[in-house]
C-alpha cells in the first residue's frame, strides 16, 4: 500500500510518497500555458485510443490547445479554476480545470471540465489529490455541489465512482463520426468527494 502526506507551502502544497516521487499542486499561470497543452493532447490520445477515431486523436493540435489555454489563463478575474501538478523537475504532469456548471439546466452549482494526467503517472493518487484541490477552492467560492461529464467507455469513469459520484445523466454525442455515450456523475454535497479521498485505499 502507498501513503503519502501533504506539506503545505503558502500557496501550494507538495504532496510525498514514499515509494516513488514528490508532486507539487498548484494553482495554473500564464507560463503553464505549453505544458497543460502537452498533458491535454497527450492524455487523449493515450486514455481515448480505441474509443474515438485514430485519425481524430492524431489531429489534435499543440498550437490550438496552447492559444485555449492562453484565453483560459490569462484573465486573471475568469470564473474558472485550474489547478497542475508539476514533478521534481518541474514538469507539468497533470491538471484539473472547473467552474461554474454550464447550462444552468442542472441543479449543480459546478461543472468539473477536466482531470488529466499523463500515462505514468496515473494510478499513483495525483488525480484524487488535484481534485480534492480544486473541489475545496470550488467550496471556497461557494460552489457546494459539483456534476462532471466523461465518455461512457472511459475507464477512468470509475475514479469518479470511488470519489462518491452518483451516475445522474445519460446522453448520445458523436466525435470525429464516431457515436458515443457520455455519462454525467453528480455530487450534491462536494465534501463527499472529499471526504471519499481521504480514504486509505490503495487507487
Amino acid at each position: 500500500m502507498r501513503h503519502s502526506r501533504k506539506i503545505e507551502y503558502g500557496t501550494f502544497a507538495v504532496w510525498q510518497c514514499e515509494q516513488k516521487y514528490s508532486v507539487t499542486i498548484r494553482a495554473a499561470n500564464l507560463s503553464d500555458v505549453a505544458g497543460v497543452a502537452k498533458v491535454h493532447i497527450e492524455s487523449w490520445r493515450t486514455t481515448y485510443k480505441g474509443i474515438v477515431p485514430n485519425e481524430f486523436l492524431a489531429s489534435l493540435s499543440y498550437k490550438q490547445h496552447e492559444e485555449l489555454w492562453f484565453q483560459v489563463l490569462k484573465n486573471p478575474r475568469r470564473a474558472k479554476f485550474v489547478f497542475v501538478a508539476e514533478d521534481e523537475r518541474e514538469r507539468i504532469v497533470g491538471f484539473t480545470s472547473a467552474g461554474p456548471e454550464r447550462t444552468g439546466e442542472t441543479p449543480y452549482t459546478s461543472g468539473l471540465d477536466a482531470i488529466y494526467l499523463l500515462a505514468p503517472y496515473q494510478g499513483q493518487r495525483i488525480g484524487r489529490r488535484l481534485a480534492v484541490t480544486l473541489v475545496n477552492r470550488l467550496i471556497q467560492e461557494g460552489m457546494t455541489s459539483l456534476l462532471v461529464w466523461v465518455l461512457a467507455a472511459n475507464p477512468a469513469r470509475k475514479f469518479y465512482e470511488r470519489l462518491g459520484g452518483q451516475l445522474v445523466y445519460e446522453t448520445p454525442t458523436t466525435i470525429a463520426g464516431a457515436s458515443l455515450i457520455e455519462v454525467a456523475y453528480g455530487w450534491m454535497d462536494s465534501r463527499i468527494l472529499i471526504e471519499q479521498a481521504g480514504s486509505t485505499s490503495t487507487w
